[in-house]
């Protein structure tokens, strides 16, 4: 079975060139994060290779599973 034309390659970068992208100029933006940090530079950002510490002060440094009823299995 052949694909339809309108689904090869070239024919989605033809539509595409001036087609509608919903929220691109918000994932453009990059937010939440950059307000995120700008209120809270507390905060401190791991870089991406980095493990996982707790007490460092990062984002995800808030709580623990066990205070959560929803979460204590995991």
């Amino acid at each position: 079975m052949t694909i339809p034309h309108q689904l090869t390659r070239r024919a989605v970068a033809q539509a595409s060139v001036e087609a509608f992208r919903p929220y691109e100029d918000f994932l453009k933006s990059c937010e939440p994060y950059v307000s995120i940090y700008l209120n809270n530079q507390w905060l401190n950002l791991r870089k991406a290779d980095e493990e996982l510490q707790w007490g460092q002060g990062c984002y995800y440094d808030t709580t623990v599973a066990r205070n959560h009823d929803y979460w204590k299995r995991y």
